[in-house]
């Protein structure tokens, strides 16, 4: 895992999110969302946090329950309760930047 230069770990820096993104987003399918403008420039945040839920989920329970549904009412409370934390690290002098450039980096290696 990717650590800063103050010594703190970057979470949404993780590669497996990377890996999962890439994976699901610039895939060669013909639906794949790297066919829209707003997903070659950099992968957006809320993409991120989308997978990084799944992820989570995937953790809790080792698979994916079918109970879960992964639908916009699902996943409504964890963005609210990511949205701020992601926000902190946008905002901030030195991770902010650096996310910026992490997504815009993950773009451009599948495009």
């Amino acid at each position: 895992m990717d650590v800063s230069i103050e010594g703190k770990t970057s979470n949404f820096a993780h590669d497996v999110l990377k890996y999962v993104c890439l994976s699901v987003y610039y895939s060669n399918s013909m639906k794949s969302l790297r066919q829209f403008a707003e997903f070659q420039q950099y992968v957006p945040y809320k993409a991120l946090l989308l997978i990084h839920e799944v992820l989570c989920i995937y953790k809790t329970h080792g698979f994916i329950p079918k109970e879960s549904k992964l639908n916009s009412e699902a996943l409504d409370g964890a963005f609210k309760m990511m949205v701020p934390k992601l926000e902190a690290v946008v905002s901030h002098a030195y991770h902010g930047p650096k996310l910026n450039a992490m997504l815009e980096e993950w773009a451009n290696l599948s495009m």
